[in-house]
């Protein structure tokens, strides 16, 4: 079945970028180009500056994150039985 595409954004913190691409690769959901030439070694989306209010939440949502991963971790072999 052919489905109309629609171009998507991925955003995020850049240090992040390999391990999301990689788990958007093997989910088999999205397509996944390479930027055509005209647009290579051009910065997509400038550098974002966060307000201290920002930042308090940025870092609150990655401990909440983190606890997340870890529940998983814990929960993951009950869920496979």
């Amino acid at each position: 079945m052919i489905l109309k595409m629609t171009k998507v954004s991925i955003i995020g913190p850049q240090r992040l970028l390999p391990e999301v691409m990689d788990s958007v690769y093997k989910s088999g959901v999205i397509h996944i180009e390479s930027p055509p030439d005209s647009v290579k070694d051009t910065p997509f989306v400038g550098k974002v500056t966060l307000t201290a209010e920002q930042r308090r939440e940025m870092a609150e949502l990655e401990g909440i994150l983190g606890i997340a991963k870890k529940t998983i971790n814990i929960i993951k072999p009950l869920v496979e039985t």
